[in-house]
Parts: C-alpha cells; sequence; structure tokens
C-alpha cells in the first residue's frame, strides 16, 4: 500500500522544486535538467481533489468554552466564523480583499467597525481575519472584551447584520478606491523584488494548488467593484453558513470589583481607547 502510495503521489508532475540561495538562473535550469531531468512523471496521478463539501450550519450554534484563570481581570473572546470555498475560488480571494478593507476600516476606527462593536459597547476590541487553504477557508469576526461578558448570540447578531447592510449597500466607493490603488502599487512594487515574487509563486503553488494563480488574486482587484462585494456578501457571510464558538479567562465573573472594574472601564478607557489606530 506505502509503494502505490509513492509511485502516484511522489512524482515530479506532483511536486514543487525551490532552489534557495545566490544562483544563476540559465545554470540552474541546467541543474534541474540534469539532475530531476531522467525521472519519469507519473500516469496515474489524478488531478487535484475536490476538498469542499457542502455546509448548512442552520440556526443551531454550536457554543465551545476554553476556560482559564487570569486574575484580577476577566476576558472574553467570541469568533463569529463562516465557511468559505477553496483558496482556488475567485469568491475566496474577493472575500480575503474584503477582509483587508474591513481591517482598514478597523485600524480607523471606521463606520463599519462602529456597526460590528455597536459603538465599542458590544465589544472592546474586534478582529477580523480569514484563514484560507486548498480546501474549505473560514472568514471569521472576533470581539475580544475585558471585564464584561456579553452573548454570543448578541454578538453574532450584530455580525450579520452589518454584513447584511454591506451586502446591501457595499463598501464606500471612495474607500474602495483608495485600497485598490494602494493594493495594487505594493504588487506593482512587488515586481522588483525577487523575494516577493518567489514567495507569491510558492503561495500559488502550494495554497492555491497551481502556480497559474501567481497574479489572479491581483487580477480580480483590478476588476473588483461593490457589486462582487455585495454578491460574496451575500452568498457566503449569512446566518445559515455561521457557527461561533466563545473563550473565557477567568470565569469567576460574580466578585463584586469586576463588576466595578467594568464600569470603570467601559465608561473611560475602553471608549477611547483602540489598538489599532495608527499613530
Amino acid at each position: 500500500t506505502c509503494q502505490n502510495y509513492y509511485n502516484q503521489y511522489f512524482a515530479t508532475n506532483n511536486a514543487v522544486l525551490v532552489l534557495v540561495g545566490d544562483i544563476i538562473p540559465e545554470d540552474a535550469t541546467t541543474f534541474i535538467y540534469k539532475y530531476f531531468g531522467s525521472i519519469k512523471p507519473s500516469d496515474n496521478t489524478p488531478p487535484d481533489p475536490d476538498l469542499l463539501f457542502d455546509v448548512n450550519v442552520g440556526d443551531d450554534i454550536p457554543q465551545f468554552f476554553g476556560k482559564l484563570s487570569w486574575e484580577p481581570l476577566y476576558e472574553q473572546v467570541i469568533s463569529v466564523n463562516f465557511f468559505m470555498p477553496s483558496s482556488r475560488s475567485d469568491d475566496t480571494m474577493i472575500l480575503d480583499h474584503l477582509e483587508d478593507i474591513l481591517s482598514l476600516d478597523r485600524n480607523k476606527n471606521g463606520p463599519l467597525t462602529k456597526k460590528f462593536t455597536k459603538n465599542r459597547w458590544m465589544c472592546d476590541v474586534l478582529w477580523i481575519e480569514d484563514n484560507i487553504a486548498l480546501g474549505p477557508s473560514s472568514f471569521s469576526v472576533l470581539g475580544v472584551n475585558v471585564v464584561k461578558n456579553i452573548s454570543p448570540h448578541k454578538f453574532k447578531k450584530l455580525v450579520l447584520s452589518t454584513f447584511k447592510y454591506i451586502g446591501e449597500n457595499g463598501i464606500d466607493n471612495d474607500y474602495l478606491d483608495q485600497y485598490k490603488k494602494s493594493e495594487l502599487l505594493k504588487f506593482y512594487d512587488d515586481d522588483n523584488n525577487y523575494a516577493r515574487i518567489a514567495n507569491r509563486l510558492g503561495t500559488a503553488e502550494i495554497i492555491n494548488g497551481d502556480y497559474h494563480f501567481y497574479n489572479r488574486t491581483y487580477e480580480l482587484l483590478e476588476e473588483l467593484t461593490n457589486e462582487d462585494i455585495k454578491r460574496v456578501v451575500n452568498t457566503y457571510l449569512v446566518n445559515n453558513n455561521v457557527y461561533v464558538f466563545e473563550l473565557e479567562l477567568n470565569v469567576d465573573k460574580k466578585r463584586w470589583y469586576k463588576q466595578f472594574l467594568s464600569f470603570v472601564a467601559h465608561s473611560t478607557f475602553m471608549r477611547i481607547w483602540n489598538p489599532f489606530i495608527e499613530t
């Protein structure tokens, strides 16, 4: 069984060769053919498998709790997560751009961040991130609270209502244009950096599964419109594609001084502090 698996998958047409060091490309090509050219490709390597699966979580939200002790404050992390397609999907690449746009809005404590957090009353710190893989990927909105506790269901409802707003209205056009110009400028600048080119090629081959995806995310960025954003939001960032988990640190919340600390913190410091605002 092991030998058959090796013969099927460990073949040149299913491999990635990485060269590291101070090399001359023409000489490297000669050496590649010299040392690897005689290895025959496999005739029975299957095409890249479809690693997607249908997800319909529905309204029955699973709750996962982890509890750790941390004195003297109480901390809560709530993660609202959505399934996305494989990294090869154009929709996933568009959602990756949306994640960057929302992160920029968070850094500026912009209007969308205020919707996600209910103007900082629902959660103190907002994190938005995606996990892109060759199989199913995920898009996550995390709310972090210090010395207070909120309902995961309420935060989930707030996140869904914000995405519903984006699905109906899109992103501010001026803000979208600013993001596109900034990211495309980085892309053009990367073309003069061999390390970044190699990184993009490696990501395209290993994460996306094919080096032909090398420029795909930037091709989509050049063409990106609010209609694209509204379409993917209304397709994936919706109620029947969501699950929630909560992590609680220092679960002893009943001590009187913690309620006092919570009131003081959220009436003063946590209302004006944003760790992501650029100085």
